[in-house]
């Protein structure tokens, strides 16, 4: 969606169901420029997995702003979704009070999130050459946030916070969940937008994702391909576990939100349960130009979130699995500011479009609603 007022007015369509149980944000777009074509070949053979998982050669550009004058990934792809979320949020609340279990909002993440931006005053990400990674890392802190103030909810009674503008942007007693959740790799009608100018690369881009899903985990070494015999040595140092992230059908990316819906919650692990699990940061391999590279060296690393993504073996059987996102330790508190500026963000559009739907309607109710607010109510 391009403009916040579509978001309301989605949300004020929705009244005419009695709840929401779920809601899954799967939107997402980017600032593509083009694709490196010969620098991503040189990746792919060289880093195989990496440059599946982690491409740095999908050029983007900067300073696009949307019809509201925001950054326009940032607002596609996160501030969009608060915006929904806050918007039918009763909705979500009734569901609660109905049926005494709790909501839940999925937070549609990525394997290239990527702390690449500078929360001071860049956090609308138009500065920056990554607004897509910056936009999902950006999903990562609002959804790990807003879910530690529901487990403090839930353990306090009531959502009591210092910051009181920012009691509403959770349940009153932790009544609705937020987690975190990545399709993984498969193509889609994204990848258009990165204007590649190669006959047939969607068959060739498959092509590369089967290839790599086979591939080793480790990057293959320059010797490998000058010299034949040292394949054998190659073989037996590095493990053959392909790319459990590179999926090949979009029902294979879709395993990690329907696992995450369904699945009861007590059987959900949270940031807390990451150490009793195993499940560290220092887990995944990242290539060296991502901002994660090099992590092992900065113990101990601490556990901002789980994200759950979707996976496959080397023979396309899928399953969900789980990854451990590490602190911003530069930013340690960054998801909270991020929160209050959403919010104020949230707010101030919210009393913008009372009025102008006041004004259409002639000043009386907004849309049903005598509180003139643009909720779902």
């Amino acid at each position: 969606m391009y403009a916040l007022i579509e978001h309301w007015e989605l949300a004020l369509g929705l009244p005419r169901y009695e709840y929401i149980s779920h809601l899954i944000f799967n939107a997402g777009t980017a600032t593509y420029s083009h694709l490196d074509v010969f620098g991503f070949v040189m990746d792919l053979l060289r880093f195989p997995i990496h440059a599946a998982h982690h491409p740095r050669r999908n050029i983007q550009v900067n300073g696009v702003l949307s019809k509201d004058n925001l950054g326009y990934a940032w607002q596609c792809n996160t501030l969009g979704h608060y915006v929904l979320y806050r918007s039918v949020q009763d909705l979500l609340l009734v569901y609660t009070n109905f049926t005494q279990r709790s909501a839940r909002v999925l937070w549609m993440s990525s394997l290239d999130s990527e702390p690449v931006f500078d929360p001071t005053d860049d956090w609308q990400l138009t500065k920056t050459h990554h607004s897509y990674q910056a936009s999902k890392y950006q999903i990562e802190l609002i959804a790990s946030e807003l879910e530690k103030r529901t487990v403090a909810a839930q353990e306090s009674g009531s959502a009591s916070w210092p910051s009181s503008s920012l009691e509403e942007t959770v349940a009153p007693h932790g009544e609705i969940h937020h987690l975190i959740v990545s399709p993984g790799i498969t193509s889609t009608n994204m990848s258009a937008l990165l204007n590649i100018w190669i006959p047939g690369w969607r068959y060739l881009m498959v092509a590369a994702f089967w290839i790599v899903r086979l591939f080793p985990l480790h990057p293959l070494p320059i010797a490998f391909f000058a010299d034949r015999p040292l394949i054998h040595q190659w073989h037996v140092q590095v493990r053959f576990l392909g790319a459990p992230h590179v999926l090949m059908s979009l029902f294979a990316a879709a395993v990690s939100s329907v696992h995450l819906a369904l699945v009861p919650l007590r059987h959900v692990p949270t940031a807390r349960d990451a150490a009793q699990l195993h499940i560290s940061p220092l887990d995944v391999e990242y290539p060296h130009w991502h901002a994660y590279y090099g992590q092992s060296q900065k113990a101990p690393a601490r556990v901002q979130a789980l994200r759950f993504g979707s996976e496959n073996d080397r023979w396309g059987n899928e399953r969900p699995g789980v990854v451990a996102v590490p602190v911003w330790e530069e930013h340690p508190n960054a998801g909270e500011v991020l929160l209050e500026r959403f919010e104020r963000l949230y707010q101030a559009f919210d009393v913008a479009n009372a009025e102008r739907e006041r004004g259409e309607s002639g000043g009386g109710a907004v849309n049903g609603h005598g509180n003139g607010n643009g909720k779902a109510r």
